[in-house]
């Protein structure tokens, strides 16, 4: 009884109807995560604060959150799922700090790893907006997750708004 409301899979909604592709695609990662493979242990379980944050907030953009825990208790988990079902609608912003941008660009790498067109950057260092390639926000660029330092968002949110409107 106490944790049939909290499977993983029954437990998150499918975000709003759209592209069939991307519901497919939504469904195996779920399948996926709760299962577990190579590379990431199963969760087929949520805790009970997941499952407070999923009511509220999902399918997004439907509330706001601000989650705080202690170390250990799913608070990437709950990240992970906030971005997945954000890729749904456009691009994804996740700011972090400069010590914890590539990792947590590649542990969402490797938790989205099967999400068709789902690329990752990190976006990290000195206050310096550069040319190249891996620092830009392109336009054309749909379903990304952009990990980046509080400053180097402020400074692309300063030199190109018009790109945050699809994030």
């Amino acid at each position: 009884d106490r944790t049939s409301q909290r499977p993983l899979l029954h437990g998150v909604p499918t975000p709003p109807a759209g592209d069939e592709a991307v519901s497919k695609d939504f469904s195996a990662y779920l399948l996926r995560r709760c299962r577990g493979d190579e590379k990431n242990r199963g969760r087929p379980f949520l805790w009970p604060s997941a499952l407070e944050y999923i009511q509220a907030c999902l399918p997004g953009p439907k509330a706001s959150a601000v989650v705080t825990m202690p170390t250990g208790s799913g608070k990437s988990f709950i990240a992970e799922l906030a971005v997945v079902n954000a890729l749904q609608n456009g691009w994804v912003l996740y700011i972090a700090t400069n010590a914890l941008v590539h990792q947590i660009r590649h542990d969402l790498e490797q938790a989205l790893q099967g999400l068709t067109g789902a690329s990752f950057r990190s976006f990290v260092g000195a206050d310096e907006y550069t040319l190249l390639e891996g620092e830009q926000i392109s336009p054309s660029d749909k379903r990304f997750v952009a990990v980046m330092t509080p400053e180097k968002c402020a400074l692309a949110m300063r030199l190109h708004p018009e790109r945050f409107a699809d994030c």
